[in-house]
This record gives C-alpha cells, structure tokens and sequence, in this order.
C-alpha cells in the first residue's frame, strides 16, 4: 500500500499594523539606499534597487561596487550600509519574531544608532516613517480594553465620551486607561 503525502500551504494575513511596519520598513530602507548611491555616485545601477535590498545578496552586489574604493568609503556610507542590512534584518524578523522581540530589538537598534545614522539625518518623511514604524510596533504589543479600566461596570453602557472623561449612565469618570499587554 502506497502512502502519499498531502502539502498543505498556510498564509496567515499580516495585521494592519504589520503592513505599516513594512511599509515603514520600505520607506526607511529606501533612504537609506539613495543616501548610499548618492553620496558613492552610484544612481545609474538597476542591481541597486529597493526589490533587491530586501534580500541578503544585495550587501555583496553594493560591496562589489563600492570595492575599488573601498579605502576612500566614508564612515557614514559604512554605517548606512549596516543600517540597510539591519532594516532588512526587521523584515524577516516581522513575519518570524513575536512582537514584543521585535520592539525591543527594534528599541535596542534605534538606542543604538549613532550621530550619522538614517534615525537621525533622513528628511522630514524618513521622519514620519521612523516614527510610523516605531509607534506601530508598540502598538502590537500594547491595547487598552474596557474590561480593565477601574470601575467598569460590565451592564453600563458609555453614553458618549468627552475629552479623556467616559460617561457612563450619566455619571462622568475620568478616564485612566492602562495599557495591557496583548496575549501573543
């Protein structure tokens, strides 16, 4: 008797704020490459695309062109490079990593980084996308539900909400929302 084996293929959807951390991701990784290629004079190679630095060959393709001048590279091209190759690090670790890893490696990374870095010479949309990426990583680990907050009432029901203060059956509470830690 033949035994045959069945391949099951499972995608599991990535959440909101995982598409805004890649996309984040893109944006800041895309910086970072045209930095390189602009400070190096290397705008005119297709090899040194966004599509390829997001896998690991693509350190060897830009070192091959920055070879012959190796000697003469600048500090911050270095350190841009090695940011280039963190940034695709978080890819990987976004889909492979739970959340709280990824927020703190992301943490430690950002702490780490020093006064030539992307963190802190992107323009003010590298800016914007730091901050996205930063903010959406938090927010996998961190949301706020009802049931936690002090005097919740499971049978009252929040008439409206008005700047930080919950009305609930028309008596005003202020609102002290904790964070809890979502259950990964």
């Amino acid at each position: 008797k033949e035994s045959t084996c069945e391949i099951a293929e499972i995608h599991i959807q990535m959440t909101e704020d995982m598409e805004k951390i890649q996309k984040a991701l893109f944006y800041v990784m895309n910086s970072c490459l045209q930095e390189v290629k602009s400070i190096n004079k290397l705008e005119n190679h297709e090899e040194l695309s966004l599509e390829n630095a997001v896998f690991h060959h693509f350190d060897g393709i830009l070192k091959q062109y920055l070879d012959p001048q190796w000697s003469k590279v600048s500090y911050k091209t270095k350190q841009l490079m090695g940011e280039l190759a963190e940034f695709r690090r978080f890819f990987h670790k976004l889909v492979n990593d739970d959340p709280f890893s990824f927020y703190h490696e992301l943490q430690v990374f950002r702490h780490s980084a020093s006064d030539v870095s992307i963190w802190y010479l992107g323009d003010m949309e590298t800016g914007n996308s730091i901050h996205k990426l930063m903010a959406a990583s938090k927010k996998r680990l961190y949301h706020v539900r009802s049931e936690y907050l002090p005097n919740h009432d499971s049978d009252a029901s929040a008439d409206e909400e008005d700047e930080g203060n919950t009305h609930v059956n028309g008596e005003e509470k202020k609102d002290q929302t904790s964070l809890i830690y979502n259950k990964v």
